[in-house]
């Protein structure tokens, strides 16, 4: 389901084509043969590796990249990573641009810089969030109750349970 994000970057990717050119691309380019290939073709690609190379997980978006590492071994880790790539890069160029507009409507105006390295900076606290959530223990997790069963030294004392692998 990943593809899916792919309707919200047309979007966001039309507005930088020239008017002259939107019919073509609006037909070929963002239309429907765009949306043929990612979805049916893709999804046919992911179901078929999925279903015929055994795997104990749950079926997840994780587990057709899982199917290309075993399969391809080194090449296919190569492969997703030269696919994921543009990806990623799309997602920061179009997430900073989508920033500075938000906070340009209220008056905040900055650089592109300033606001690639905001959603730098946010990206990095979200992985260390994802790091602290399956390192420490339940006591540290956003919701968990802390009234039931408060940790000892209040905050820290979540980093007292850490058990260093060393």
């Amino acid at each position: 389901m990943g593809v899916w994000v792919l309707m919200l970057f047309t979007f966001d990717c039309a507005r930088f084509g020239k008017p002259e050119d939107a019919e073509y691309h609006g037909r070929w380019n963002f239309g429907m043969p765009f949306y043929a290939v990612t979805f049916l073709l893709n999804g046919a690609a992911g179901i078929y590796w999925v279903s015929s190379i055994p795997h104990e997980d749950a079926l997840t978006e994780v587990s057709v990249v899982m199917v290309i590492v075993q399969l391809m071994g080194l090449w296919g880790l190569l492969f997703v990573r030269a696919t994921q790539t543009p990806i990623n890069t799309a997602n920061y160029c179009l997430t900073t641009l989508n920033l500075q507009a938000f906070f340009g409507r209220f008056g905040l105006r900055g650089s592109y810089l300033v606001w690639g390295v905001a959603v730098g900076v946010k990206r990095v606290m979200e992985a260390h969030c994802e790091f602290a959530e399956g390192v420490f223990s339940d006591c540290c997790r956003p919701g968990a109750d802390k009234r039931k069963n408060p940790p000892k030294g209040g905050f820290f004392g979540c980093f007292k349970e850490f058990k260093s692998p060393l």
